[in-house]
């Protein structure tokens, strides 16, 4: 079949005139996708629109929920069901991330409509249209970071991480407006279509639905809605999103590595040629073939967006810092990919502007490598995906971006079978060269080892892990003891720690553990020392204004969580972090000895075959440390500044006031919570903390702090920079009465000058397991640095973004409680 090309020159920098111009020709009625569509057709058109959401869906929740491990997904998937596991761990549109993302699509059609650009003509259409498009990407672009770059550092009201901070109600959003692009593509093509002559039916509404009817679906003569969703809300805005996603480890870490820079850089280069070279993109595929329905609707809007973008979704929360040679290495493969790709889309376009006349030069073309393998440039445009497979990372997770165009082509042959010829001849070659570079994907290279980034899938039935568990807290305004503010737990002598015994609610008080508002527990679930559950709660400090103490819903929620568990019943139900969470919740609510109150709240159970369940609300959150590294941290949950997702005890009266004069009352449920899933390994350490923490310490800094103690100690060995091993004594020293050595002890930095741990290991409450010194250390330092005026914590650094005219410095004095979690595998220990 002869292809049609018009002999008009590509672009128009006068801008006049959008009308359509014709030429003689046949209509090719093969052009771009089926004219009939069997049975069969529509009913693999089906699968495809449900399964995609659902995908993209199933991706998400391995990085948020998984700790980016497909294969924990897919065994959770398997557990739990079907319906169980998406309802659990689908994200939710949030109402004002709505109104955020409706000014984001209106704010780029109004670039697109008013910003200058060059009138370009596309390739003929079947009917023999040759439109006019307004070539304006490059400097819509450039407007939007510029923009929103402004906006973020100077306003103050807009994190730069915002994106990446509401990264799941996003997602949703996402799909839920790519599904109504395609739904109303569908309806226009029958009630207003653009160009008759150039719609198609396959006499399946189903087929039509997802290949889509009409080719260039338009606004008048000239707002062409294929280029604009095509290229602008997602091209542009996956520009932000890896912005976001940078800013994002930037303000949990502290620092930018160098890995997630490289994939920046590259995917911006990318996009850059694309808009640098959008006169030329009008003549490809995507505009000349392909018919707007679901394929292009729902692409455009969820796929790009969620999936072009895995690789800093996952570096953000797995920082990875590679030497600079590998750094190099990978940055000159992306370019060199990069010149590849363009040089191969340049002999295209050079092919249609001179109707096939041209003559490609050994120069221009060595060996014909275009015409020889007609791919060559999706084998250029996988170079720059690269970074994600060399990140260090030892899961599939990040290079799912690899497996797009191949996947794709394929699914386009099987199903839309118009352009057969040209699939045949790219997606082989294009699967074949991709494959081998996903292979690669599940190789350790040394600095991803060294750093202790390991796949989370890496799963092992007949390992049993046990838990060594401890805890220490401070009151605000009190002095903190190493000896009376850590508490070792031991099953052997108590079931569960803090449980509120008394028959009064004042006896209840003068019980529980002097930790100010901030609570915590510890508990074996069902009796049973396989299965434990731990958590820390923060009782929410404004309900002292109205003259209830945030301490009663606090520790009566630890309180009512540890009695949940110890009375579990394991047979009948698996233990949820999440249930956890909603029996106590639901006990608080009951109580009619608490008249009202608050709290955040971070809950884990853990299990004997290394799977650990965590459920954060609010700002309490967690963090997994695996040799040296950070291997995971929850991203807090706020309504604004300062104004965490709670629990909430509202009193009728307040709620009336509310409800009168207006107001808004938060009332978070444990629903709202964040589950995460994780795989401990022999030697992990894991720590959930409050805000008194969090507030404090950077990441970095607990890590520090953790590295430091576990290396003193002897708990790992080794070096960061040739690697960390776990001591073969790593037991002995978790044991209730395997005491850290005074030798030891004495030897332990102390970062900050403080009190210093005790020197005699006279009894359990003198001197600490492994798991009571990285409390009592985690809890002393965040002391210190609450009380340090001149060291800007994380709390001061987004007090600074948020109100850049009241000049916060220093640290935040707040209650302080965390539990520590040292997990020590069965027939590793030497001891």
């Amino acid at each position: 079949m002869e292809e049609i090309i018009t002999n008009s020159p590509p672009c128009h920098s006068d801008g006049t005139g959008h009308n359509l111009h014709r030429i003689s020709k046949d209509v090719i009625p093969s052009w771009g996708r089926r004219t009939d569509a069997p049975r069969i057709q529509g009913i693999m058109s089906l699968g495809i629109m449900v399964a995609c959401p659902l995908f993209t869906l199933f991706w998400y929740i391995a990085l948020q929920n998984f700790d980016a491990s497909l294969l924990s997904a897919l065994f959770a998937l398997w557990d739990e069901g079907f319906v169980d596991f998406f309802r659990q761990y689908s994200p939710c549109p949030n109402r004002d991330i709505v109104f955020v993302y409706g000014a984001w699509v209106l704010f780029q059609a109004v670039l697109y409509t008013f910003l200058p650009g060059k009138i370009c003509e596309g390739q003929p259409t079947p009917a023999g249209n040759v439109l006019k498009y307004k070539t304006n990407g490059l400097l819509a672009s450039f407007v939007t970071v510029f923009f929103f770059a402004v906006l973020g550092l100077r306003s103050g009201g807009l994190s730069l991480a915002f994106v990446a901070e509401h990264w799941g109600s996003f997602v949703a959003i996402f799909n839920i407006y790519g599904l109504f692009l395609t739904a109303a593509f569908y309806l226009k093509a029958h009630i207003a279509p653009s160009h008759l002559e150039d719609r198609k039916f396959s006499g399946s509404a189903l087929y039509d639905l997802y290949m889509g009817i009409e080719l260039n679906p338009r606004f008048g003569q000239s707002w062409d809605f294929k280029l604009f969703h095509n290229g602008r809300p997602g091209i542009i805005g996956w520009l932000l999103i890896d912005l976001s996603f940078t800013a994002l480890q930037f303000y949990k870490f502290g620092y930018i590595t160098n890995s997630i820079i490289i994939t920046d850089l590259l995917h911006a280069t990318y996009v850059i040629d694309l808009f640098y070279n959008e006169g030329w993109y009008i003549k490809t595929i995507d505009i000349a073939h392909d018919h707007v329905g679901f394929y292009l609707a729902w692409g455009s809007a969820t796929w790009l967006p969620m999936m072009y973008t895995l690789q800093p979704q996952f570096l953000a929360v797995h920082p990875v810092s590679l030497s600079p040679i590998a750094a190099a290495s990978i940055l000159m493969t992306g370019f060199g990919g990069y010149a590849l790709f363009r040089s191969a889309n340049h002999q295209k376009y050079l092919v249609r502007d001179t109707k096939g006349q041209s003559i490609l030069t050994a120069p221009q073309c060595p060996r014909g490598y275009y015409l020889r393998w007609r791919a060559f440039n999706f084998t250029g445009q996988a170079f720059p995906e690269q970074p994600s497979i060399l990140s260090g990372c030892g899961d599939r997770f990040p290079g799912t971006f690899n497996l797009r165009d191949p996947l794709l082509m394929r699914l386009w042959n099987v199903v839309g079978s118009g352009r057969s010829l040209w699939c045949e001849s790219t997606s082989l070659s294009a699967t074949r060269f991709q494959s081998q570079c996903v292979s690669t994907v599940t190789r350790h290279w040394s600095t991803g080892a060294k750093n202790g980034f390991h796949s989370g899938s890496a799963l092992q039935s007949d390992r049993r892990i046990s838990y060594r568990i401890a805890v220490s807290s401070s009151g605000k305004g009190r002095k903190f003891s190493p000896i009376k503010n850590v508490i070792n737990f031991n099953p052997e002598i108590g079931r569960a720690i803090g449980v509120q015994t008394g028959t009064t609610a004042a006896a209840r008080k003068r019980a529980r553990f002097d930790s100010g508002e901030d609570a915590f527990f510890v508990s074996t679930v069902d009796g049973d020392n396989d299965v434990v559950a731990f958590g820390v709660a923060d009782g929410v400090g404004g309900w002292s204004d109205s003259g209830v103490d945030p301490a009663d819903f606090s520790h009566a929620l630890c309180s009512n969580m540890a009695t949940a568990a110890l009375e579990w019943d394991a047979e009948a139900d698996k233990v949820r972090a999440r249930g956890l969470m909603q029996m106590g919740y639901e006990k608080c609510i009951a109580d009619t000895s608490i008249f009202a109150g608050g709290s955040t709240a971070s809950i884990g159970v853990a299990h004997a075959d290394g799977k650990v369940e965590l459920a954060n609300l609010g700002d309490s959150g967690s963090i997994l440390f695996r040799l040296a590294a950070v291997h995971h941290y929850s991203i807090p949950q706020t309504h604004a500044f300062n104004t965490p997702y709670q629990l909430t005890l509202v009193p009728p009266l307040m709620r009336a006031q509310s409800s009168v004069f207006g107001g808004r009352v938060f009332e978070d449920l444990p629903y709202d919570a964040n589950i995460t899933n994780l795989t401990m390994q022999h030697g992990d350490v894991l720590l959930l903390a409050t805000d008194g923490v969090l507030d404090n310490l950077y990441n970095q800094d607990i890590l520090q702090i953790i590295t430091d103690q576990m290396m003193a100690t002897g708990a790992w060995n080794g070096a960061p920079e040739t690697g960390i091993n776990v001591a073969a004594s790593l037991g002995k020293f978790t044991q209730p009465d395997g005491f850290i050595p005074p030798s030891k002890i004495s030897t332990l930095p102390t970062h900050e000058a403080s009190e210093p741990l005790p020197q005699r290991p006279d009894s359990q409450t003198r001197v600490h397991p492994l798991q009571g010194l990285l409390a009592a250390t985690v809890v002393r330092q965040a002391k210190v640095a609450s009380m340090d005026r001149h060291r800007d914590g994380p709390f001061a650094k987004e007090a600074q973004r948020s109100y850049p005219w009241e000049r916060w410095r220093g640290g935040k004095i707040d209650d302080i409680c965390v539990v520590i979690v040292v997990a020590v595998e069965e027939g590793k220990d030497a001891s």
